[in-house]
C-alpha cells in the first residue's frame, strides 16, 4: 500500500539524464517551432488496450501484451522500445537481435554506451539488403511503479531524448526512404514504441511529456491529443501533477 498523502518532491525531469545520452542528443533542436500533426483516430474494430496506437508519425503507445509479438514490431520498423513496467531484476539496456550461435533472435543485456552507439548507427541509414530476421530491437527498460508517489519525472528528460534521437533521424531519412520505396526496395523508417502493462498510465505519461517538449504544448493539450489517439490513456493523478510541473519548466 502506497501512502500518497505526502508525495516526494518531483525531480522536474532532470535526474536520470546520463552524459552518454546528453552527448548523443546534443545536436537536437528542441526550440524550433513544430507543426502538430492531425491526431490519429483509433480503429473502433480494435481493442482499446491492445491497439498499437499511433500518436505522431513514428511514435506508438500500447500495452505490454502487444509488444510481446516482437516480429510484428520488427516488420513495422520499430527500432526503440521504451518499457515502463520492467521487473526489478531486468537490465536497463537490452538489444533483441539475431544471434549466429543460437540461430535465432535472443535478448542480450548491454551497457549504456553500446546501446546508444548501436541505436544511433541503426537509425542513421536504411538497409534494404538486410533480412527482417536480422533487424534489431533496442529496449530501454525502466522499473516504474504505477503509483502517484513514484517519481516518473526523473525519466522525462532521458526518455524524451531517446525518443527524439530516433524520430529526428527518421525525419532525415524520409527522402532516402521515398527514393528507395519507389525503386521497389524493402525498407522501413525507424519507429518508437512506448508501453507499460496496459498502456494507460506510466507509458502515457512519458508520451505526454514528449509531446509537451517537442511541440511546446500544455499538459492539458498533450493529454487530450494522446487521448484522441488512445482513449484509454490516463496517467494517475501523481503523474499528472508531475507533468504540470514539467510544463512550468518548459
Amino acid at each position: 500500500m502506497f501512502d500518497d498523502s505526502n508525495p516526494p518532491s518531483p525531480s522536474r525531469g532532470t535526474s536520470a539524464m546520463s552524459p552518454l545520452i546528453k552527448d548523443a542528443v546534443k545536436d537536437i533542436d528542441w526550440n524550433s517551432p513544430q507543426t502538430l500533426p492531425t491526431p490519429t483516430k483509433p480503429d473502433p474494430r480494435e481493442s482499446p488496450w491492445l491497439a498499437l496506437s499511433l500518436i505522431v508519425p513514428g511514435l506508438y503507445l500500447t500495452c505490454e501484451r502487444t509488444t510481446e509479438e516482437r516480429m510484428r514490431l520488427v516488420v513495422m520498423g520499430c527500432r526503440l522500445v521504451v518499457k515502463m513496467n520492467a521487473d526489478v531484476d531486468e537490465a536497463p539496456f537490452n538489444i533483441y537481435a539475431y544471434d549466429d550461435d543460437a540461430a535465432t533472435q535472443v535478448m542480450k543485456a548491454v551497457d549504456e554506451e553500446t546501446f546508444i552507439k548501436r541505436l544511433v548507427a541503426e537509425c542513421t541509414t536504411l538497409d534494404s539488403d538486410r533480412a527482417l530476421l536480422m533487424e534489431p530491437l533496442f529496449i530501454r527498460s525502466v522499473v516504474a511503479d504505477d503509483s502517484p508517489v513514484f517519481d516518473i519525472a526523473a525519466y522525462f528528460e532521458e526518455l524524451c531524448s531517446l525518443i527524439e534521437l530516433v524520430l529526428s533521424r527518421r525525419k532525415l531519412l524520409e527522402t532516402e526512404y521515398s527514393d528507395a520505396a519507389k525503386s521497389g526496395a524493402d525498407v522501413r523508417l525507424p519507429n518508437v514504441v512506448v508501453h507499460c502493462k496496459a498502456g494507460v498510465s506510466r507509458s502515457a505519461a512519458i508520451v505526454i511529456a514528449y509531446m509537451m517538449k517537442k511541440y511546446h504544448i500544455s499538459r492539458a493539450h498533450a493529454l487530450q491529443y494522446v487521448q484522441d489517439a488512445r482513449p484509454v490513456a490516463s496517467p494517475n493523478h501523481g503523474f499528472v501533477a508531475q507533468l504540470t510541473l514539467w510544463e512550468s519548466t518548459r
